[in-house]
């Protein structure tokens, strides 16, 4: 089942309206995130190796945002496994709604954390990122919630561009995942549905890509 189906499966079990397939809008379906909160003392262990790094030249602070979002997908590590894939993706949307990609032509700033290297703070006050963006907060917050063997990966998309994304395992499979993709209303302004390959030819970041100044 595609990533789409089990997001429209639980959108209907809510008895929420569907988003059409064509338009590319993508709702969550957890609407109270405060109820999965951990209560329980943050475990920094996997936050740690990316705190004042740069990964893909998004610079980690930690911050009351992130800590509560860390402590929900914390909290959430009970739930069945797709819907924490599902609470995963609701936490990056509620965080990034807005794809600064697709509105670089609206915003200075959405240009500034396209063209620009952003720390993760900046783009989550401003509720908006690109896919470098997305991908970092999927990994820690994935990581949070025990996603099995949650990576931030990179694609070529022609010249010296790459786009981020990421993968996890369920039942000993890769999926991946672009939540660049997922956020994007306009297919238009998202290079993803163009180039078939994005998902096919992914590699590991290197150590360069990991700290990023």
């Amino acid at each position: 089942m595609s990533l789409y189906d089990l997001l429209s499966k639980a959108l209907e079990d809510e008895k929420v309206d569907v988003p059409r397939r064509d338009s590319y809008s993508m709702r969550f379906p957890f609407k109270s995130l405060e109820a999965y909160e951990s209560v329980t003392d943050l475990p920094a262990d996997f936050v740690v190796p990316f705190l004042n790094r740069s990964p893909f030249g998004v610079k980690v602070e930690m911050t009351d945002k992130l800590n509560r979002l860390l402590r929900v997908a914390i909290g959430s590590r009970s739930l069945d496994f797709e819907e924490k894939v599902l609470m995963v993706c609701s936490l990056v949307q509620s965080a990034l709604p807005i794809n600064a990609y697709e509105n670089m032509n609206k915003s200075q700033i959405c240009k500034q954390i396209v063209n620009q290297n952003k720390s993760l703070a900046f783009a989550m006050d401003n509720q908006m990122g690109c896919c470098r963006y997305t991908a970092v907060l999927f990994h820690l917050l994935g990581t949070a919630a025990e996603l099995d063997k949650c990576q931030m990966l990179k694609s070529h998309i022609g010249g010296s561009l790459h786009t981020c994304l990421n993968s996890y395992e369920d039942n000993n499979q890769v999926k991946k995942i672009s939540m660049f993709a997922l956020l994007t209303i306009d297919p238009t302004k998202s290079y993803i549905n163009k180039l078939d390959h994005v998902f096919d030819r992914t590699e590991m970041p290197t150590a360069k890509d990991l700290d990023m100044i």
